[in-house]
C-alpha cells in the first residue's frame, strides 16, 4: 500500500476545488467560517468559543428556536441559506450577542439538545486533558536519557487485531551512526577512522 500526502491534500480541497472547477476562480481564505454555510463556524460565548453547526434551513430553524431568536426566522436578511451567507457578519454578531450570555459549556448542552450540532472550541491544555484524549492514549509521555522524560502525541489509528503504542523515543543525534554504517558494510576500524576524520 503506498500513500501519498500531496494526494491526500489534494483530496480534501473538495467544495473549494469544486468552486474552482466550476468558476475558474480560487476561493479566498475562508476565516472561522465554512464560506458555503451560515452559521456554520466558531461563536464567541461568555467564556470562550464553540463550534456551531446550522448549515440547513431545519438546522438554522432549530438554533434560532433554542436561543430565543424566532425573529430571525422572519428577517429576510436571515430567511435562506444564500442570504445569511451574504448577511453573514451581521448573523454573527447577532448570535455572540446571544451567546454573551452564558458560559460555553451552557451553550453546547443547550444547542445540541435542540438537535444541532455544537461543541467547545479546546485550547491544547484542554484538549490534552480531555479524558477522552487521555483514555485514547494521545498524550504519551517516554523517557529520555537527557531531558528525563518528554511527551509526545500518541497513534491515531489503533486496529483491533494489530494494536499499536509509542515505546521509543527518537534517537538523538548520531545515536546510530556506528549501527547504521556497520550494516552498510563498514568495519569498527573504517568507522573509526571516519570520526577521527570528522566525516562523522
Amino acid at each position: 500500500m503506498n500513500a501519498s500526502l500531496l494526494e491526500g491534500m489534494v483530496s480534501i480541497l473538495s467544495w473549494s476545488a469544486g468552486i474552482y472547477f466550476d468558476s475558474g476562480q480560487a476561493p479566498g481564505p475562508a476565516g472561522q467560517h465554512h464560506p458555503l454555510a451560515s452559521p456554520y463556524g466558531r461563536f464567541r460565548a461568555g467564556d470562550g468559543y464553540l463550534n456551531l453547526a446550522a448549515a440547513q434551513q431545519p438546522m438554522f430553524e432549530k438554533l434560532a428556536r433554542a436561543l430565543d431568536r424566532p425573529d430571525w426566522l422572519d428577517d429576510e436578511r436571515f430567511r435562506d441559506v444564500p442570504r445569511r451567507i451574504v448577511h453573514r457578519d451581521a448573523l454573527s454578531e447577532e448570535i455572540e450577542s446571544v451567546l454573551a450570555g452564558a458560559d460555553v459549556d451552557h451553550w453546547v448542552e443547550l444547542i445540541n439538545a435542540a438537535g444541532v450540532p455544537a461543541g467547545p472550541v479546546l485550547d491544547l491544555a484542554q484538549v490534552f486533558s480531555d479524558p477522552q484524549v487521555l483514555a485514547r492514549g494521545m498524550r504519551v509521555a517516554l523517557p529520555h536519557p537527557e531531558i528525563g522524560t518528554f511527551e509526545t502525541t500518541g497513534l491515531p489509528v489503533k486496529l483491533e487485531g494489530s494494536p499499536a503504542a509509542i515505546e521509543r523515543r527518537p534517537p538523538l543525534q548520531g545515536e546510530h551512526t556506528d549501527d547504521v554504517l556497520a550494516e552498510c558494510g563498514l568495519s569498527p576500524d573504517e568507522i573509526a577512522g571516519l570520526r577521527q576524520a570528522n566525516v562523522i
